[in-house]
């Protein structure tokens, strides 16, 4: 395929942003705390594995300055990202009692603000992927990214189950004094950076029927994992699942099978949006006592989802009218 035919992934990063947005604002608590775990917090699980799946694929991991590249983008727009978070961080008394360790522990790790931890994590995640590929074969690279992804679930959705082991629940417990989540560059991202390498190096055509039989199949599987561990309250966080995996090599491959013209609107857009959206979850949550409708969870997500793409459509116009340089990323889907 073209690299010009990778449109259906710009497209679908409008979608993967909804999603995020859907983490962040519970938009069926009003109507069923069952269904909105489902589509608000197990289904758009999605999102950020195809955001590392779409910046692994476009990474040349066999040119370190291509790898060097990419770092300084995610830089840059993090950098960026931080200044904008810095006076809702202070009046949200997120920065309060820091230190030099914990300024580096959110800088590193956390994020400086809670959607922030993506840059990091997909800073680092290159920085493994690149090493990995530089050093080991491919198999044993992507053995390598696995266990990595496992050792991420038993301090996430599976924790409950590795914090009755007193070794391991003692090793988990140092972990969270470097880092709050193992949903971080270290443990989570590695493995579907280095899927989307591959999976968009792949030249095998799966028919469409049987890609998406397989996605809705994994699904089904994830959505009954997700609730399960739920039920037993096994989860410390619930960002990452076992079906995950084969959902993500699914959908990624089933997006790919659609060649479409490159949509760099949608591609810088979605990201503006992700960075955007919580700015416009503060402010609409500062309006709720005087608008009581807002207080319903699924007029409360509408808003955020029109207003954080209004914000970043805004973004994109004033920084495609002046010429910015910032605007340069949208150009390159990773």
């Amino acid at each position: 395929m073209s690299k010009q035919q990778y449109g259906t992934l710009d497209l679908f990063r409008l979608l993967a942003a909804v999603m995020v947005m859907a983490i962040h604002t519970a938009p069926l608590e009003s109507v069923n705390s069952e269904l909105d775990y489902i589509f608000g917090i197990i289904l758009p699980r999605v999102a950020v594995p195809f955001f590392f799946m779409v910046s692994g694929q476009f990474t040349d991991f066999s040119r370190f300055f291509a790898v060097r590249k990419q770092l300084l983008k995610l830089s840059l727009m993090y950098g960026i990202s931080i200044l904008i978070y810095i006076p809702l961080g202070i009046y949200g008394g997120y920065y309060e009692k820091l230190t030099p360790v914990s300024v580096l522990k959110m800088l590193l790790f956390d994020g400086s603000y809670y959607h922030l931890w993506y840059f990091p994590a997909c800073i680092l995640g290159l920085i493994i992927v690149y090493l990995l590929k530089r050093f080991l074969p491919k198999k044993a690279a992507v053995i390598a990214a696995a266990l990595l992804y496992i050792i991420a679930l038993f301090g996430d959705n599976y924790f409950g189950i590795a914090e009755r082991i007193p070794l391991v629940s003692e090793m988990y417990g140092a972990l969270f004094t470097i880092f709050s989540f193992t949903r971080n560059g270290l443990f989570f991202a590695p493995l579907f950076l280095l899927m989307g390498n591959e999976l968009g190096t792949d030249r095998r055509s799966e028919s469409r029927p049987k890609l998406l039989a397989g996605m809705l199949f994994s699904l089904a599987l994830m959505i009954a994992e997700g609730m399960t561990l739920r039920h037993f309250g096994i989860p410390r966080h619930n960002s990452m699942l076992i079906f995950l995996v084969p959902v993500m090599i699914f959908l990624y491959r089933l997006l790919l099978s659609f060649p479409a013209p490159p949509r760099t609107f949608a591609r810088s857009v979605s990201a503006w949006a992700y960075i955007l959206h919580p700015a416009v979850i503060a402010v609409l949550h500062g309006a709720i006592k005087t608008v009581p409708l807002l207080g319903n969870s699924a007029v409360f997500f509408v808003l955020i989802v029109m207003l954080s793409f209004a914000a970043a459509v805004s973004v994109e116009f004033i920084l495609t009218k002046t010429g910015n340089k910032l605007k340069d990323f949208k150009r390159d889907r990773a």
